[in-house]
């Protein structure tokens, strides 16, 4: 449950920071334009999310083990939004 936790917070703050990067292409919306205009609170708060999902997963796991799985699901959480994201613009 903890690690289903952790890669949800890992989820949203991804999302979050690729809502925060300049070249995020979106899909028409009020919460991607509220992300856009505020894109430091996006930082942070994504920011805060990875760090949370780094904690919950080196808790759960074990130090070194919890934070390979941490990078290997940012890489690839990351990886997925950055090549699908563009595909659900409308």
């Amino acid at each position: 449950m903890i690690v289903f936790l952790g890669f949800l917070t890992q989820l949203g703050g991804s999302y979050l920071l690729y809502s925060a990067s300049a070249r995020a292409v979106f899909a028409r919306g009020r919460h991607h334009r509220y992300l856009q205009q505020h894109r430091q609170f996006a930082r942070l708060t994504g920011g805060f999310l990875q760090a949370l999902s780094l904690f919950l997963f080196m808790q759960n796991m074990g130090i070194s083990v919890g934070l390979l799985f941490a990078l290997a699901s940012f890489m690839c959480v990351s990886g997925y939004m950055i090549i699908l994201f563009p595909l659900f613009r409308k």
